[in-house]
């Protein structure tokens, strides 16, 4: 990190932090480091709410409970660097929603709740 209390990342930093990370912390860091997302902002992300270049900001995650961001009203948040396209995470899970809304489309199931998915959830799928 730069000198003197500067918020501001090195690229060669983030890049070191991010080679010893598992795939999910990796983009947990990218959002926070490189889209200046606050931690509750990360976790309270959506699916349907997280594009290519920004993620739109509309609740956050705080003790345990889902609420509206700190921020008055939503914002969104411009992902630098490429975005994220190249992160396997999100490309990996991105197939996944798609085949499952196809296989629910195929049933005659309403497809919206898939939306309102947390991106990151603990292992018992809560956030």
């Amino acid at each position: 990190m730069q000198e003197g209390g500067n918020a501001g990342h090195d690229g060669e930093e983030v890049r070191r932090l991010c080679s010893v990370l598992d795939v999910r912390e990796r983009l947990i860091a990218r959002l926070a480091l490189l889209a200046g997302m606050r931690p509750g902002e990360v976790f309270g992300l959506k699916w349907a709410r997280l594009e290519a270049d920004y993620a739109d900001i509309q609740q956050r995650v705080y003790r345990g409970d889902v609420d509206p961001p700190k921020s008055v009203r939503p914002r969104s948040r411009t992902l630098s660097r490429g975005g994220l396209r190249s992160c396997s995470y999100v490309r990996r899970n991105r197939r996944l929603l798609a085949s499952a809304r196809r296989d629910a489309s195929r049933i005659g199931m309403q497809t919206g709740c898939l939306d309102s998915l947390l991106i990151f959830t603990t292992k018992r799928e809560t956030h």
